[in-house]
């Protein structure tokens, strides 16, 4: 049976878009590189899994077909390479036996398919038990933009090489770290309805960044084994890994004996500065909170790099060390003006919170200092 419809360049390579970055960014070990498309009256969609994560898109539009659904496999990269070389505008789709027509005025590609869908992945089910939380698009992708750099670079890690998502009450916290380092943000206006911790790896974090919108809200389910994010006609299902969270807490700011005001800008400077002097063998840089002020001192073969930073500070003399690229991680997600830093100078060697200077106190980052 013959099919043939039109539909937008946009359109059609916005939705492979996102299905080929569970390939490019996923779950490597799983091998998968193709993709299914269904065609039904009322729609076009598209499936991917690495094993892991599953993503589903749905493009509505009218399409000239008796049968209630027909079903194709696809090369996923060559399916997307062949869309962008297309011109803007309304791409033609023919699927004659078993061959996929894509044709513009001057332009035709004929690719061959698979129809024989049984070797490929069962497409989960959709669930919608409890709903979590409701995200504004941009708000839900930036939360986890802040804490991820805090996971682990070290594969072998990898129960730390994942973010852990945590409901109680109406709260819902975000939070990464690799033992060295912890990052983590709240939210506060989610669900009563509570879930076990959900914890999300690297690549379905990868594929999570890649594929949502961030003008269109996520609606997030949580059932028994799966994570279900909904945004806008694309929905990311992703397999829960069965694993328990390390237990890391956050010291709150009023149980540290200094907590300390510094620009932000004025740091993240500093810390640039530091950077550029140190080396490969040597990432050290050294903060020195004295007579109002901090004195950032960084040393490497090509020479030293010193700053000096208003700050209220009318304790006794001290000295903390941080690797500068973990410290600059944290720095570079504060977004205000200026920055709380709390500390205990009584000690040599001591964890070290890090806030946004504002009322509600979301965003907290731990790093723990080096014995100076």
């Amino acid at each position: 049976m013959d099919i043939k419809f039109g539909v937008k360049k946009e359109l059609l390579l916005a939705d492979v878009g996102k299905v080929v970055s569970i390939i490019e960014k996923g779950n490597r070990i799983a091998g998968i590189k193709d993709i299914l498309c269904e065609i039904s009256s009322h729609s076009l969609g598209f499936f991917c899994t690495d094993t892991k994560t599953s993503v589903i898109t749905d493009l509505e539009m009218d399409i000239n077909i008796i049968a209630p659904f027909s079903f194709l496999i696809l090369d996923a990269r060559k399916f997307r390479q062949v869309i962008a070389e297309m011109a803007e505008g309304v791409i033609s789709i023919s699927i004659i036996k078993n061959t996929l027509v894509l044709q513009q005025e001057g332009t035709k590609f004929v690719l061959n398919i698979d129809p024989d869908i049984r070797t490929y992945p069962l497409k989960p089910q959709q669930i919608s038990e409890t709903i979590m939380h409701t995200f504004a698009g941009n708000e839900f992708l930036g939360m986890l933009n802040k804490v991820a750099y805090a996971m682990a670079r070290d594969e072998s890690k990898w129960v730390l090489n994942t973010i852990l998502m945590r409901h109680s009450g109406n709260t819902i916290d975000f939070r990464a770290t690799d033992a060295i380092r912890l990052a983590q943000i709240s939210c506060t206006n989610g669900s009563s309805v509570q879930h076990d911790d959900v914890v999300i790896s690297r690549d379905t974090f990868s594929v999570l960044s890649g594929v949502i919108d961030s003008k269109t809200s996520v609606k997030i389910y949580a059932g028994k084994r799966f994570l279900h994010c909904i945004n806008g006609k694309t929905n990311i299902i992703i397999t829960l890994m069965d694993i328990e969270y390390p237990s890391f807490d956050i010291t709150p700011r009023n149980e540290f004996k200094n907590t300390i005001k510094i620009s932000a800008k004025q740091l993240r400077a500093a810390l640039k500065k530091a950077n550029i002097v140190n080396d490969e063998n040597n990432n050290i840089i050294s903060l020195t909170f004295n007579n109002n002020s901090i004195t950032t001192f960084a040393r490497g073969k090509i020479g030293v790099s010193e700053d000096i930073i208003e700050c209220e500070y009318a304790g006794n003399e001290h000295t903390v060390a941080f690797d500068v690229l973990y410290l600059m991680d944290a720095i570079n997600h504060i977004e205000t003006e200026n920055l709380l830093t709390s500390f205990d100078s009584t000690k040599t060697s001591t964890p070290v919170l890090i806030e946004e200077d504002s009322d509600n106190g979301s965003y907290k980052n731990v790093i723990m200092a080096m014995a100076t």
